[in-house]
């Protein structure tokens, strides 16, 4: 992901390092909940997190993949 970079290439960083693996991490992640769509959420279930993982948002709980791949709501 190079062009997708440039949301976080203003970002604010914490003065610990962080590496770009990391950061092309979080722009794919902002990237995908930011486009809210199915296909989104999709991808961020399958590409950002792992099986067992768990998305919290305002007071929904998401956990493992499937449910994070199901979530999209308009």
């Amino acid at each position: 992901m190079t062009a997708n970079n440039a949301p976080m290439d203003g970002a604010e960083w914490p003065s610990q390092p962080i590496t770009k693996a990391m950061k092309r991490l979080l722009a794919r992640f902002y990237t995908l909940v930011d486009a809210a769509t199915v296909e989104s959420s999709e991808l961020l279930a399958g590409q950002v997190f792992g099986e067992s993982g768990e998305l919290v948002v305002n007071k929904r709980r998401m956990k493992g993949r499937e449910r994070m791949s199901s979530s999209y709501v308009r």
